[in-house]
């Protein structure tokens, strides 16, 4: 999956999030990065036993520079299955 693919899926999938240049905002929360500059890196708000669990488990994960400590940057590297990318980005647009 390709950035502009997941900002194309992010975009139908949340038709009323606010995007602006790649950051996607749910009521007025930013949720998720995909950095323009860098395609291929996304920055996603998740909770800190979610953000520890990926940073165990892929290296392609790292603490995001966006969110700091809420949340994770990852690399569309595809040592990262498409399906959890998605999941990933719906539980951040759930987080509170």
């Amino acid at each position: 999956m390709t950035a502009e693919e997941l900002k194309a899926w992010t975009k139908e999938r949340w038709p009323e999030a606010r995007e602006n240049k790649g950051q996607f905002y749910i009521e007025d929360k930013l949720r998720l990065v995909i950095d323009t500059r860098f395609p291929g890196r996304i920055d996603v708000l998740t909770d800190e036993n979610l953000r520890k669990a990926l940073l165990d488990k892929y290296e392609s994960i790292s603490t995001s520079q966006v969110f700091g400590i809420d949340g994770v940057c990852l690399l569309l590297t595809g040592q990262i299955e498409e399906e959890e990318v998605k999941s990933l980005i719906i539980q951040s647009f759930g987080v509170v």
